[in-house]
């Protein structure tokens, strides 16, 4: 992405416009105007403002290039912005911003922006040619992005299709630094900027920091570090490391020499300093034991997850597939002597087991709801599902001798839903279904699917399998035709089991399928146009479920709504028609595809008609 940058504005200086080059990373608070003097210092001796001015006074246009806004400290990013947009009021200029990610860019609506993206298949062979790989089916396919492949070319030889990015890193870091002490003063510049949350310092201010703290360093040592260029930047006496990632993985690197101890990595990880480091401290340590204590330690589902996935290396794959194994056996049994109590009011309870679960636990709980959807854990998950589904139905019954009007919704609420956060003695069903029901949300925003066939192994035909028709609703895949043929048969069963939320999910998960092929289709709809209740939030999400089949015609039109509006201003301020006017403007927020296009009158009224409307709704004693 600098690359990019600097070739526009290169060119843009060969059209004759005043170019300046902002390196985000180098921002200090308040620094704004030495941000400007160093970006404009080694092409004029005059000071920036009086160039500018100068520029502007000539006609001349401006380009302003941003490198690397990711760089900049987060705590000081809307700050820079801020004077960045207030240089633009002064000098209005062309702005091409660079960086890895596109958070912050929202507030210059006028800049052109580089996210870099991974290549294609044919773009990473034209790259790999580039770089004259000798065997390009020896890269790992872990190597995605031009600058992984690019340090690639430089160490090819010690590598295998096998290397991970950290070995990457570890290798092209060893070529240019293969002593010891040398990697050492790396790792001391890289804490150095990562402790002060920059991308590059000044080469006095750093140079008393490595002599600080390598105490064995003696000048020529420290003269050997600062002319390792291959790795560092040294130029404006700045110095920064060529790509942010080698000063990340030296960073993280430092962390686990330092630790003694796995669970000493965990800590030092936790500090929120350190929080960016993880992934890459936790592959970087090479006993696999401390490895495992670290992520324990840690307690984070994220990286969990990366474990299972192979990306720590297969003997961790193996010892977190073990432990979430253990973690589900015991919550098996758990279920024995859990007992429940109810907040009355709100008809919700809170499931007590006599032992809480540890951090741990609790994210290796959440990791089995997460990795459901690609088929792991299905006969331990299914057992655990039984066995609390079993509970519940002994605690419906005892709800209900007690005289609770709602039992099952008390239940399933308690259990099943992720309307409140889950304690550290909460069944372990309830970790797994709130994972699995948050990674449902991401999957349904997104093209990627579920092994096949989940959804048959979870609907159960008994009444009360909350918790298996609950995961069955989740799991199931509306574009899969054979999951369309089952999932009319599942709404109903679901619907027959009771509770709220169950049948509320149910409802939710009938919108996916309103694309459905005939004859699924019509069965979906028969279901629906079948289902009675009391409640009536649950007639709503029929309803609503029923006009995403496009089965509801709006309740007015266009013009009938034109008219009652016209006649509720004839009446003026009479009580009926600021009562009237109130239920038109809230209606407004109501789907229109079922009351009507309320939204698009009120949006078409002329300004005077607009405004009395609202102001005998705000008149209404009730809106």
């Amino acid at each position: 992405k600098s690359t990019i940058g600097l070739t526009v504005a290169a060119s843009h200086c060969e059209l004759g416009r005043l170019v300046i080059r902002l390196r985000a990373g180098e921002y200090e608070k308040g620094g704004f105007a030495s941000l400007l003097e160093r970006s404009m210092a080694p092409f004029s001796k005059e000071p920036w403002d009086q160039l500018a001015r100068s520029a502007k006074a000539l006609g001349v246009q401006f380009t302003v290039l941003v490198d690397g806004l990711n760089e900049c400290p987060a705590d000081l990013l809307g700050e820079l912005m801020q004077q960045l947009r207030a240089l633009l009021l002064r000098y209005p200029a062309d702005v091409l911003v660079t960086t890895k990610e596109s958070q912050g860019v929202a507030g210059l609506s006028e800049a052109v922006t580089l996210v870099p993206t991974v290549p294609n298949a044919l773009t990473r062979g034209k790259i790999l040619a580039l770089y004259e790989i000798k065997r390009p089916d020896r890269i790992s396919v872990q190597f995605r992005t031009p600058y992984e492949l690019s340090i690639a070319a430089k160490c090819e030889s010690e590598l295998s299709d096998q290397s991970s990015l950290e070995d990457l890193h570890d290798a092209y870091i060893r070529q240019f630094a293969p002593t010891e002490q040398m990697r050492a003063g790396l790792r001391a510049i890289a804490v150095c900027l990562h402790e002060q949350l920059r991308s590059s310092l000044g080469l006095r201010e750093l140079t008393s920091v490595l002599r600080s703290r390598s105490q064995d360093m003696i000048p020529g040592d420290l003269d050997e570090v600062l002319a390792c260029d291959a790795l560092l930047d040294t130029a404006r006496h700045q110095v920064s490391f060529r790509h942010e990632l080698l000063g990340q993985f030296l960073a993280a690197e430092n962390v686990v020499v330092s630790a003694g101890s796995g669970s000493d990595l965990g800590r030092a990880l936790k500090v929120p300093g350190n929080a960016g480091l993880a992934r890459i401290a936790v592959a970087i340590e090479p006993d696999t034991h401390r490895s495992l204590e670290a992520l324990d330690d840690l307690a984070d589902p994220g990286l969990f997850v990366s474990g299972i996935n192979g990306e720590f290396g297969p003997a961790i794959a193996e010892l977190v597939r073990t432990q979430i194994l253990q973690v589900l056996n015991k919550g098996v049994a758990a279920t024995e002597g859990t007992h429940v109590s109810f907040t009355a009011e709100l008809g919700i309870g809170q499931w007590k087991q006599e032992t809480p679960w540890n951090p741990g636990e609790q994210a290796l709980l959440s990791v089995a709801g997460h990795m459901l959807q690609q088929g792991w854990f299905v006969d331990e998950i299914s057992e655990l599902v039984n066995r609390s589904d079993l509970l519940c139905l002994q605690q419906a019954q005892i709800l209900k001798a007690e005289g609770s009007g709602r039992p099952l919704s008390a239940v399933v609420t308690s259990t099943y839903t992720s309307i409140r956060p889950v304690s550290d003695r909460d069944l372990a069903v309830s970790y797994l279904v709130t994972a699995c029901q948050r990674t449902m949300m991401m999957r349904r925003s997104s093209p990627e699917r579920v092994a096949p066939g989940l959804a048959r192994r979870f609907a159960a035909d008994g009444t009360y399998q909350w918790g298996r028709q609950y995961l069955a609703l989740l799991l199931i895949e509306p574009l899969d035709r054979d999951d369309q043929g089952r999932f009319a048969s599942l709404l109903r069963r679901a619907w027959d089991a009771g509770g709220y939320h169950l049948q509320l999910e149910a409802l939710e998960t009938a919108a996916f399928f309103a694309g459905s092929d005939e004859p699924h289709r019509s069965e979906i709809v028969s279901v629906l146009r079948s289902l009675e209740t009391s409640n009536v939030l649950l007639q709503s999400s029929i309803v609503e479920a029923l006009s995403g089949f496009g089965e509801l015609e709006p309740g007015l039109s266009y013009e009938d709504l034109r008219k009652e509006i016209s006649e509720i201003l004839r009446l003026d301020d009479r009580p009926e028609a600021r009562r009237a006017a109130a239920a038109i403007v809230s209606n407004q927020f109501e789907p229109q595809n079922i009351v009507g296009p309320y939204y698009d009158v009120v949006a078409g009224l002329s300004s005077a008609d607009r405004l009395r409307l609202l102001v005998l709704a705000a008149s209404d004693d009730a809106f």
